[in-house]
C-alpha cells in the first residue's frame, strides 16, 4: 500500500468512526487523529438519526390516524 492509499484509508477510517459516534454513542469524541474527517462523519451521522427521527414521527402519525 502506498503513502496515497494510507492517507485515504485513515481518512474513511476517520469519517466512519464520527458516524458511529453520532448514531450509536451520541457525543462526539474529543480528539481523533484525523479530526477534520471525523467531524465531517459525525455531522453526516447526525443528519441521518435526523431524519431517521422524523421518518419514524411520520410513521407513527400514520399509524394513530
Amino acid at each position: 500500500m502506498n503513502k496515497e492509499e494510507q492517507v485515504l484509508k485513515k481518512s474513511i477510517s476517520a469519517f466512519k468512526d464520527g458516524i458511529a459516534d453520532a448514531l450509536l454513542e451520541g457525543y462526539m469524541s474529543d480528539y481523533h487523529p484525523e479530526m477534520h474527517y471525523y467531524k465531517q462523519g459525525y455531522d453526516f451521522g447526525m443528519t441521518m438519526y435526523s431524519a431517521q427521527l422524523k421518518i419514524e414521527d411520520t410513521i407513527k402519525e400514520a399509524n394513530n390516524e
